[in-house]
């Protein structure tokens, strides 16, 4: 048997000849007409399994094809990308751009949603080109991966890194991609602490895109400032969209309590887990959906209880899951890696340090 916490590797080398690929970093073999494309799976004692396309850590669900085919892609001067680091408000913040778009009126669906809030990275660049437009690009890239335009607009959602985890780890035992249904939060917590958990290390992630705030392309907000006066900041992402959006919701408070309505935790816990669950259980009767769209749909198909996307959605959570220890652990990487930024002082604000 192998020793604890051994790695265990399957690794595929893909030889292509002749492929142009500028986004991919490949390893260069002794001729120059061919690259070797690395996708590695890699699973260690203990910890999920992922693996790693040209650098970047995933799950498993994931397509090699899909993800380059997105890091290609040439933004629009009308995109509008929603940023996070996975489990920092994603889907919420998606619900708030979608309603503000489409007026206070939920998802009919969730395909619909998906039509027009894809997933950059899972689901590829086709389904971004045929998306419902005006829409939303969901993505967890960092700065570095992300392709852009100087018109195009990226909304980043920053969350305090003890929430995060704590949200992270339920995620990653409930979907079946990571084989983690048994993992315990304390192997997870390492896991996160080393950032070698998927899409890499969050305190990178994030002065990633701090570092870009001040651009006038990019909105950079606190989950734990939306959770406070979520009136406040919904008006501030819908100025950040367009003056029209911000205009209509402020000559029209009905819009705006709807839009307020609907994306509050709860509602969307029982409107959109409906939307969600009638989406992974039932066949799409649209045959012209993106082959990424279509392929997480099989996916979600074939593992109908990976399907939970909106937990509790509170500020303060980790509280019932971190020892003294992690706290301490925790808040003295904080203090190393972010000292120089306002971040600390919005969680002290909201008692998280």
């Amino acid at each position: 048997g192998s020793e604890p916490g051994e790695l265990e590797k399957q690794s595929r080398l893909l030889i292509r000849v002749n492929s142009q690929e500028p986004h991919t970093r490949n390893i260069q073999l002794r001729r120059p007409s061919v690259r070797a494309i690395m996708e590695t799976e890699i699973r260690i004692c203990n910890r999920p399994a992922y693996k790693d396309i040209d650098g970047l850590r995933l799950n498993k669900y994931f397509k090699p094809e899909l993800y380059r085919s997105a890091l290609k892609y040439q933004p629009r001067p009308d995109d509008i990308f929603v940023v996070t680091y996975p489990k920092c408000g994603t889907t919420w913040v998606q619900h708030i751009g979608y309603l503000i778009l489409s007026k206070g009126v939920p998802p009919p669906s969730g395909l619909d949603f998906y039509r027009r809030s894809p997933f950059f990275e899972m689901f590829g660049a086709e389904a971004v080109e045929d998306m419902t437009r005006p829409g939303l690009i969901k993505t967890h890239l960092p700065y570095h991966l992300l392709p852009r335009h100087s018109q195009a607009k990226y909304l980043y959602v920053c969350r305090n890194p003890k929430d995060a985890c704590v949200s992270y780890f339920h995620h990653t035992r409930g979907f079946h991609a990571y084989e983690f249904a048994e993992g315990k939060f304390e192997d997870y917590f390492d896991i996160y602490m080393e950032g070698e958990n998927d899409y890499g290390d969050y305190f990178d992630h994030v002065l990633s895109w701090y570092a870009h705030r001040g651009d006038p392309n990019v909105l950079f907000i606190n989950y734990e400032d939306i959770k406070e006066n979520p009136r406040k900041y919904v008006l501030n992402i819908a100025k950040f969209i367009n003056n029209d959006c911000y205009n209509m919701l402020t000559d029209n408070e009905n819009i705006l309590q709807d839009v307020l309505k609907y994306s509050d935790i709860k509602s969307m816990r029982e409107y959109g887990a409906e939307n969600i669950k009638n989406f992974f259980t039932k066949p799409l009767k649209d045959n012209n959906v993106p082959p990424g769209l279509r392929t997480f749909h099989e996916l979600a198909q074939r593992y109908p209880k990976s399907t939970g996307f909106i937990r509790k959605g509170i500020v303060g959570d980790c509280k019932e899951h971190l020892t003294p220890e992690m706290h301490k652990r925790m808040e003295d990487k904080i203090m190393q890696k972010l000292s120089h930024t306002d971040l600390i002082d919005v969680w002290r604000k909201h008692d998280i340090m």
